[in-house]
């Protein structure tokens, strides 16, 4: 008896031993279920005046003095002239993804189009929109007229307006920003007026306003170029030497249209992930439910892993064991999927900073973070940097205007975001950047001062959008203090 006791306590230890993992994942699982920051921006049904306006990231936040809900293009026009009136100023929301302080000042009135989000019109190779409709839901209408986008943003909760003022990008070797894409939109200008914009019939005034940071007006209907729909399949090239990575992704560039670098500091391994078409049907019902759990589960362990790592103020060393996790995590693989047919989740208290620089310099840049980047130098964050492709457009303001353009972003996320990691990553990439002619992602912390950013952009250019702007909104209506700062 004695005997058997013995044996079923073992068998009962070691079933208890294997069941506790279990029993651990589920309750992480439960909560990052439970803490889902898919949307940290404030429900806009429920916002009112003295509430306070935080972005997604949750590092920049103001107090609106009043906040405006339209409806339809007529209500716009009526809000942009009743403000106009009283001398106020007014900015445009999104969805809250910009980091840099563009959108909102405490005391401007704000105007968000959450109610303004139908789909228009669905034509043969167009989609008109109203632009308070987000990518990821005219992804997922076009999806159903077998359509698509030819490019999108990995992470599609932007508004279809927010990413044509900021010029949000993909990776892609033939396209290169969502304001590419516009054959016409509707402008409410400072008079309370519509100005339909194309490249065709307003060349001059559609350059400048196609990417204006929402300082030449609001962006009120959009029509965009689309294309039939086609499915793509993941490739995972990998891992490469650091060393050798600007070599590796010039070749996957010219082979794919669709290709990006993932690298996380601290390791001297980088990765790559090419989406290229394919023959293949997408997944469907219960595969594509199964991917969808994955990502979840993924995500979830992600998250706590995270939050563990911050806790102990240890998240540099966990950099290597999250590498392959956080890359399945934010580009999720699948066997086949509607092309750009997913939204990610992203993270809480997260800032970017994202360089556009030329091909040629990309090494030596690569080189110069790694050197840079060491243990210690950021510490209470987590940290990644991505690497996409974009193609030359011609908007005064696009970071591509010049020429095609590799894109050097890192984001970091975790508590010390918004307080003491920032100006060190300011201050570490003013070390490696400057020299590079490396413009900035609007949409992303602005780093260099006007003075440099009209160097970059060129005199030329920079005083032609100045003028226009002027033209447009003679007393300032949609400036804030940082685009006043660079435009006035």
């Amino acid at each position: 008896i004695g005997f058997c006791l013995n044996r079923i306590s073992i068998f009962f230890s070691m079933g208890l031993l294997a069941f506790t993992p279990l029993v651990a994942m589920f309750l992480a699982f439960i909560w990052g279920w439970t803490h889902d920051y898919t949307d940290v921006i404030p429900n806009f049904d429920h916002f009112a005046a003295g509430d306070t306006w935080y972005n997604n990231g949750q590092t920049i936040k103001c107090i609106p003095k009043a906040i405006h809900h339209p409806t339809t293009e007529n209500e716009i026009s009526n809000v942009v002239k009743t403000v106009a009136k009283a001398g106020g100023k007014l900015r445009i929301a999104g969805s809250g993804y910009s980091l840099s302080p563009i959108v909102c000042e405490t005391g401007c009135d704000l105007v968000t189009l959450h109610k303004f989000t139908e789909i228009i019109e669905i034509g043969k190779d167009t989609v008109t929109v109203q632009a308070g409709l987000r990518l990821v839901d005219l992804q997922r209408a076009l999806q159903e007229k077998n359509k698509t986008l030819p490019t999108v943003p990995h992470f599609q909760k932007q508004t279809v307006g927010g990413s044509l003022s900021t010029s949000v990008h993909g990776s892609s070797r033939d396209y290169a920003s969502m304001s590419s894409l516009v054959v016409r939109m509707n402008l409410v200008t400072a008079d309370g007026n519509v100005r339909t914009l194309s490249p065709t019939d307003t060349p001059e005034l559609f350059s400048a306003a196609g990417v204006a940071l929402g300082t030449f007006g609001i962006i009120s209907t959009v029509t965009l170029k689309t294309v039939p729909l086609f499915n793509v399949e993941r490739r995972d090239i990998g891992p490469v030497p650091l060393t050798s990575a600007a070599q590796t992704f010039k070749k996957l560039v010219d082979q794919d249209n669709y290709a990006l670098m993932v690298w996380m500091p601290y390791t001297d391994v980088a990765s790559f992930i090419v989406f290229g078409e394919t023959q293949k049907p997408a997944l469907e019902g219960w595969p594509a439910c199964f991917q969808c759990f994955k990502q979840k589960v993924l995500f979830t362990i992600v998250r706590l892993l995270q939050e563990v790592s911050l806790y102990f103020g240890i998240a540099p060393s966990v950099n290597p064991i999250l590498s392959g996790a956080l890359k399945e995590q934010v580009f999720p693989p699948t066997p086949a999927t509607n092309a750009f047919n997913q939204a990610v989740k992203w993270y809480p208290l997260h800032t970017d900073v994202e360089f556009y620089v030329k091909f040629a310099d990309l090494q030596g840049i690569l080189d110069k973070l790694a050197a840079e980047l060491k243990p210690g130098t950021l510490p209470h964050v987590h940290t990644f940097l991505s690497v996409r492709y974009v193609k030359q457009e011609n908007f005064l303001l696009s970071p591509t205007s010049d020429g095609d353009k590799i894109t050097v972003g890192l984001t970091l996320f975790g508590e010390g975001v918004a307080l003491e990691s920032q100006q060190p990553l300011y201050n570490l990439c003013k070390r490696v950047f400057t020299g590079d002619n490396a413009r900035l992602h609007w949409g992303k912390d602005v780093i260099w001062s006007t003075a440099e950013l009209k160097k970059l952009y060129g005199t030329t250019s920079w005083a032609t959008f100045k003028q226009l702007r002027k033209e447009i909104d003679p007393t300032g209506l949609f400036l804030s203090e940082q685009t006043a700062e660079w435009f006035e």
